[in-house]
Formats: C-alpha cells, sequence, structure tokens
C-alpha cells in the first residue's frame, strides 16, 4: 500500500510551494482531473483598484449576485513592493460552487469582455472595496475555465 493521499471535494484548489530539498515534485500524472461543475474565473487588474485592500493575500468569500446567492471565493495577492497607484497589473481568481456559472451551451471556456461581464454580475452586491477589481479589470484577460 502507497502513502498518497487524495482529497476530494467540489472545490478548485491552488497552491504555490517553495523549492527546497524537503519539497516533492509532482508529476503529470499524479494530478487527477475531476470534472465537478465548479468553475474558476480570473483576471487582470490595476494595482490601483487594489488601493482599499491594501498589501498581502487577501481570501474573500461572499455569495453572488443571483436569488440563489451561491458561495463565491476570491482570492488576490499583492506583493509588498507594489505601489498601490501604479498601472502594472495583478492578477485574481474567483471559484464558485457546482452549478452557479451557467453555460446551457455545454461551454464552459468564456473568455474577453463575456467572463469580464460575468465576474462584475456575479460579484454585484460585493462590499464597495472590492468593487475597484472588478470594474477596472483589462476585459481581453478575463476568462472562465
Amino acid at each position: 500500500m502507497d502513502d498518497t493521499v487524495y482529497y476530494w471535494g467540489h472545490r478548485s484548489v491552488a497552491f504555490i510551494a517553495i523549492q527546497d530539498d524537503g519539497v516533492v515534485t509532482l508529476e503529470f500524472a499524479d494530478v487527477r482531473a475531476l470534472e465537478t461543475g465548479a468553475r474558476v474565473i480570473h483576471g487582470q487588474s490595476p494595482a490601483r483598484a487594489f488601493r482599499q485592500l491594501g498589501h498581502g493575500v487577501c481570501l474573500a468569500q461572499g455569495h453572488t449576485a443571483g436569488k440563489e446567492g451561491d458561495p463565491l471565493s476570491l482570492i488576490t495577492n499583492v506583493r509588498p513592493d507594489t505601489g498601490l497607484s501604479d498601472d502594472e497589473e495583478l492578477g485574481w481568481a474567483f471559484a464558485d460552487d457546482p452549478g452557479t456559472v451557467d453555460a446551457s451551451d455545454g461551454n464552459f471556456s468564456i473568455t474577453g469582455k463575456v467572463a469580464a461581464d460575468l465576474s462584475c454580475e456575479l460579484t454585484a452586491r460585493w462590499h464597495a472595496r472590492f468593487q475597484p477589481i472588478f470594474a477596472q479589470q483589462n476585459d481581453a484577460e478575463a476568462a472562465s475555465s
């Protein structure tokens, strides 16, 4: 019996590891992709849009603006050396629960303005400090998968 540990759930998970002697490199064969219906929308916004959040990693959990109020999680990372009045684009991503993003045509790969508009629509009732991130995003860089 091997000592492999599997974590099952419906959320998308991302991680960053610092390379050192204790870090194990994953081979592609070690990673399993399962279709769960959960989606990730990611985009880029200028650093000035993050001014109200400040520096550091921000994980916000809220609900969509729709009737159902489906759970939605946003993660950002503003590095300490980033000027918060700059035009430098910073990335952000949010994940939803299965079924939150409806793709009636079966195509969940949404890009550009359509994905940007979707992120604005889903977060329309979020606190005002988050609104600049979506209102100022680079529409061409928005994508859902």
